[in-house]
């Protein structure tokens, strides 16, 4: 009986270790608040039959949710985008109960046709105390893909994020 116990606990933790966040992938058209959980300033265009956002410049991409997530979590994506030229970014901002910690970035090194670019973010608490002393712990985040004042031709197709909990 323990055995069986013991095997339910290691299949559990294994299913938690790289569990896939739900951004309502692929894009479709006409879905709205409060059924969607993106929303953009972008257009919703037609790519070989796939619906993509192309944004502009200062335009992004925001997952509406917030996730659960702590110190030393990992998001591990997978985005599937074309830019013709300079900055794009992923943005993860991070919240504790308190309120706003502040927003992990890294750039996505797109090129000029349809490529994956992959890499991971590490969620961290805040790097110091608030003016009242309390020093910002994780408990959710929010996920944004921005194109920068420079940015041009910006085409994201797919958007994969796995949520890798701390060990």
């Amino acid at each position: 009986m323990k055995n069986i116990f013991a095997f339910a606990a290691l299949l559990s933790a294994v299913s938690l270790a790289a569990a896939p966040l739900d951004l309502q992938m692929p894009f479709k058209q006409g879905r709205k608040t409060p059924v969607s959980w993106w929303e953009t300033q972008g257009k919703l265009v037609d790519v070989d039959g796939v619906k993509a956002v192309a944004l502009e410049k200062l335009q992004k991409l925001q997952f509406k949710n917030s996730f659960p997530g702590k110190a030393g979590d990992k998001l591990v994506y997978e985005i599937t985008m074309k830019r013709d030229s300079d900055n794009v970014s992923l943005r993860i901002g991070q919240w504790s109960k308190e309120g706003w910690i502040g927003e992990n970035f890294v750039l996505l090194k797109g090129k000029k046709e349809f490529s994956v670019v992959k890499g991971e973010i590490v969620l961290k608490d805040a790097a110091a105390p608030d003016k009242a002393g309390v020093l910002r712990k994780v408990s959710h985040f929010h996920i944004n893909i921005y194109a920068h004042s420079n940015s041009k031709g910006t085409v994201i197709k797919d958007v994969k994020i796995d949520f890798v909990p701390a060990k």
